[in-house]
């Protein structure tokens, strides 16, 4: 809980601020996912956050968090951060449905999975080049991923605007707000 407590007042001092509307833990603590609820919670910390969410979890875990922090009286998960933008959209098969009947906001990153979702075809950048986080992460399927960056040219091309303005367009059809 000390850890929690440390990493908080730590962010707070980057910030400048004497509290948060949304902490976001980008951890999973398996073992104790009480701990972050009641590290968390906004009367138990002083009003530091107003509300939690939670980066990277399964549909599962989520629930279970929500359930346990239910029967103690502490406060939900409100939102989840998770991998999802166009080519990447595992979270559809149990996460957004199971956001959508909780009511819990989903906030993805890489929304643009790592440049490729703004870049035509043959196109490159720096990013491209060097982020080898996002190579591994899409590298393996550019194959598979083609025919919807092509169609994504296509439709940008089509009205004018640019490939990220398709892509966050799409995004925004489904989830509350993602992280660019």
């Amino acid at each position: 809980q000390e850890h929690i407590r440390r990493l908080l007042e730590k962010s707070l001092q980057n910030l400048g601020m004497d509290h948060v509307d949304l902490y976001i833990y980008h951890m999973w603590i398996i073992r104790r996912p009480s701990t972050m609820l009641w590290t968390a919670e906004p009367d138990g910390e002083e009003g530091k956050t107003r509300q939690i969410g939670i980066s990277n979890c399964f549909a599962w875990q989520l629930c279970k968090a929500n359930a346990l922090a239910e029967k103690e009286g502490f406060s939900k998960f409100v939102s989840v951060q998770g991998h999802y933008n166009l080519i990447f959209r595992e979270e559809e098969r149990e996460m957004a449905p199971f956001c959508r009947e909780e009511n819990i906001a989903m906030t993805p990153y890489s929304a643009l999975a790592g440049g490729r979702l703004s870049k035509h075809p043959g196109e490159t950048s720096k990013r491209l080049q060097e982020d080898s986080y996002a190579q591994m992460k899409y590298g393996g399927m550019a194959d598979q991923d083609a025919p919807i960056i092509r169609r994504v040219a296509e439709l940008a091309d089509r009205h004018g605007v640019s490939m990220t303005e398709v892509s966050l367009a799409w995004l925004l059809t489904k989830v509350t707000a993602p992280v660019v």
